[in-house]
């Protein structure tokens, strides 16, 4: 007898998780390892929680609880837009819905005539999964530090300012939805003129977003809340893992040794 097809495997682990707010790695926990562009050494699940180190992962978890065809928001919360727009890709990346974690992080494609490249990586994921479903794509709220390309679907767009994001973040994602929100840790940090990265927001800042988001997911306004580390623009894993811990503290999220 054939057995299950590794996402329908994916898929029943995911809808365990959910149903039971348990927590577990969807991948094999690799350790601090580089990350970068395209390595991708953790992807952790805790109910609609998934946490990992780099963005490039988020399409595949959004892919598990937004169905083809249903109606979506993205709140982006980056220091970057992750909204690299390159045509040849939308035209050659398959439904991110029929798609196994592991293939879809092997995903690959031919770059040049002598180099094949993995597919998703941090920058283009999201415009990948957008363009994919681009007609049920309902609000796109975005706060970041103005790198990279902005939204190419403006009539949809909505920038929001860092200092309102504390005090107005629940009330936002009270509006609309069921919203995706996506979180990079880097947003709290920049780039100082000697090129060392520091933490530019206070813990009382990352407390308040973070508290702003248990309310609102506790409201049951968000519908998949994905959080990369993503240590190298964090200054390292030590500091970006400071950070994930007072933002975990706040929010609820019982972490796992990392």
């Amino acid at each position: 007898m054939k057995g299950p097809e590794p996402r329908e495997i994916a898929f029943s682990l995911v809808a365990v998780s959910m149903s039971l707010g348990t927590s577990m790695h969807v991948i094999r926990y690799a350790g601090r390892n580089h990350s970068h562009a395209y390595g991708q050494n953790l992807l952790w699940q805790q109910g609609n929680v998934y946490l990992m180190d780099n963005h490039r992962a988020a399409a595949w978890c959004w892919a598990q609880v937004v169905t083809p065809g249903e109606d979506y928001a993205i709140f982006h919360i980056d220091r970057h837009s992750d909204l690299l727009n390159l045509n040849e890709l939308f035209q050659i990346a398959p439904p991110i819905e029929t798609l196994s974690i592991e293939r879809y992080l092997a995903e690959d494609y031919q770059a040049n005539p002598t180099l094949r490249s993995l597919l998703f990586r941090w920058d283009n994921y999201m415009p990948i999964f957008i363009r994919q479903r681009e007609r049920h794509l309902k609000a796109f709220n975005y706060v970041w530090h103005n790198v990279g390309d902005k939204p190419w679907f403006k009539e949809k767009a909505c920038e929001k300012q860092a200092y309102d994001l504390p005090s107005n973040l629940a009330y936002w994602l009270d509006l609309g939805g069921p919203w995706i929100v996506n979180l990079d840790l880097d947003f709290f940090f920049a780039e100082g003129s000697g090129g060392g990265i520091f933490r530019m927001y206070s813990d009382d800042y990352i407390i308040k977003v973070a508290e702003a988001l248990k309310e609102a997911n506790a409201a049951g306004h968000i519908k998949c809340l994905t959080i990369a580390i993503s240590p190298e623009m964090c200054g390292g894993w030590d500091s970006g893992l400071r950070a994930l811990d007072v933002f975990s503290s706040a929010f609820g999220l019982a972490l796992p040794p990392l």
